[in-house]
């Protein structure tokens, strides 16, 4: 005899244990993605263009260059002009969303002309 068990004891306490290896397939490891693994040009080319697509969108959305600073009203026969020019300042100290509405690119007319 041999050792301790025979191969059919093996099997069967390899069964038991439901742990069964197969030889002609390799068991399929957890990728884990890891920022070192990057090379730096890669990262320093992701981080510039996450910067450059935020300062785009503070130049476009909430830079003060783009704010509607004055009101003019023209040609306003039938009420008085103050409180034509009272309405548009309120109008334009309200937010659409999280964005001022005096944003030049927000500014709805119509929302206005209703008023």
């Amino acid at each position: 005899m041999r050792g301790k068990g025979t191969r059919k004891a093996k099997t069967r306490a390899r069964y038991k244990r439901k742990s069964f290896k197969n030889p002609y397939f390799k068991r399929q490891q957890k990728s884990t993605f890891k920022l070192s693994d990057l090379p730096p040009k890669t990262v320093l080319l992701v981080i510039g263009i996450i910067f450059l697509v935020c300062a785009i969108a503070y130049a476009l959305f909430l830079s003060p260059s783009h704010h509607i600073n004055n009101v003019q009203v023209r040609n306003s026969d039938s009420r008085n002009t103050t409180t034509i020019e009272a309405t548009a300042n309120a109008y334009l100290d309200s937010y659409h969303f999280v964005f001022p509405a005096k944003n030049i690119h927000f500014f709805k007319s119509e929302g206005l002309e209703t008023e």
